[in-house]
């Protein structure tokens, strides 16, 4: 696929009107609305350019991280999704913003995020994992960051928020009132870089991009701090799917409750958004993290049969050729196995197949209770699930804990 060989040119120095105006409503907003505090003392004095790697907890990260490093006007690096809207495109050009095809190497993205810090002397603001956290535990991050760090070869500074995901988790349309916690500390000296490996750098950013915000609960009762929403559950069956007691599919939610459609299981969300059991007969397990690691494991089982697999009708829809926008490419069944995923359908009355074998995954990006995506063949397509739409969340565990075992296999 061209990537739209124009798009180095777009790249623009954040306006400094509109940049500055962005972080003080950001402040603002962030501070009333999460109680964000953000705690810098550690890179004061830091020149530029650097590179700053953040966690992805919830979807104000990128207004966080720039809250956190407010003397400097950083550039964005941010998933070319966000650019299909013609203003939010706009505005994003106007702050400087990066656009990043994600699931495939974006050789333009790297040209651009290269010239901004050798040609400008800029600075970058990169978000390893690539999306939004499900389960409030930052997992396995893609290869590729040590590489990137390497070639860009200026000092790392890290941004870590707690709290976030909590406040606004990606399984749900509406933000609660919360606590945001931020820390801001270096990470990599250039010395550092040079003298390690890609592999161990992988490894390293990894490890310090690790966080559980349900690990911070302890420190919010400490402080008295609670989650506001009547329907704090509103969404969160769009991960959370599976009963634990009958292993039933299709829970739903009522009000703070979490209910099973089958054996009546029922799951209370309290006001730290912790899970506990109804009654002494209902089975909950505590946190989301500990839910989808039940569900993780239960679709592997459901996949260890050579033979096994799940299927999904769907719509297709295939990202056009050098544009931000996705386009209608046909209907037919999406199939999951052990060995990788195939799409057989029509597009218009052209019978298509499409396969893409487990190694050449990198992982499906998906959004809860509507679709998942990923790429054939160097072209990223979108699938919008037609039933079962809780299926997504099943998918994208299903496919983490095949990369997972093909991983360590590989290993041994």
């Amino acid at each position: 696929m061209q990537r739209g060989a124009d798009r180095r040119k777009t790249i623009k120095k954040p306006n400094r009107f509109l940049y500055r105006f962005t972080i003080w409503l950001g402040t603002l907003l962030m501070g009333l609305w999460f109680g964000t505090r953000v705690d810098r003392k550690a890179i004061r004095g830091i020149k530029p350019p650097f590179i700053v790697v953040a966690n992805h907890g919830f979807g104000y990260d990128f207004l966080v991280s720039c809250i956190a490093m407010r003397k400097y006007r950083l550039h964005v690096v941010t998933a070319q999704i966000h650019f299909e809207r013609p203003f939010k495109g706009w505005l994003l050009k106007q702050l400087g913003c990066i656009s990043k095809v994600q699931l495939i190497p974006d050789i333009e993205s790297i040209r651009n995020m290269l010239s901004v810090v050798r040609k400008e002397k800029g600075s970058l603001l990169l978000f390893p994992a690539g999306q939004l956290t499900y389960n409030g535990k930052e997992g396995s991050l893609p290869p590729g960051i040590g590489k990137l760090l390497k070639h860009l070869n200026v000092p790392v500074i890290r941004v870590l928020s707690t709290g976030g995901h909590l406040t606004k988790p990606k399984w749900t349309d509406r933000a609660r009132r919360g606590r945001v916690f931020v820390k801001v500390e270096p990470l990599l000296t250039q010395e550092q870089l040079r003298s390690m490996s890609s592999d161990a750098l992988d490894a390293f950013i990894e490890e310090s991009l690790r966080f559980n915000d349900y690990e911070t609960l302890a420190r919010q009762r400490k402080v008295k701090f609670r989650i506001s929403k009547r329907n704090r559950g509103r969404g969160i069956t769009n991960v959370l799917y599976q009963c634990p007691r009958c292993r039933a599919h299709g829970m739903y939610v009522h009000h703070n409750e979490l209910i099973c459609r089958e054996c009546g299981n029922t799951a209370v969300i309290d006001i730290y958004g912790m899970l506990n059991p109804k009654t002494d007969q209902d089975v909950v397990f505590d946190t989301p993290v500990a839910w989808t690691d039940f569900e993780r494991r239960c679709v592997l089982e459901d996949l260890s049969d050579p033979q096994a697999c799940i299927t999904q009708t769907v719509r297709a829809e295939l990202q056009a050729d050098g544009q931000n926008m996705y386009s209608h490419y046909g209907h037919g069944t999406l199939t999951l196995d052990q060995n990788g995923i195939r799409f057989e359908g029509t597009r218009g009355n052209t019978p298509v197949c499409l396969y893409a074998p487990m190694k050449n995954i990198p992982g499906l990006l998906f959004t809860p209770g509507q679709k998942v995506e990923l790429p054939f063949a160097g072209e990223l397509y979108r699938f919008y699930f037609e039933s079962n739409r809780q299926d997504a969340m099943r998918w994208v565990l299903a496919v983490e804990g095949l990369i997972d075992n093909l991983n360590r296999r590989s290993s041994e």
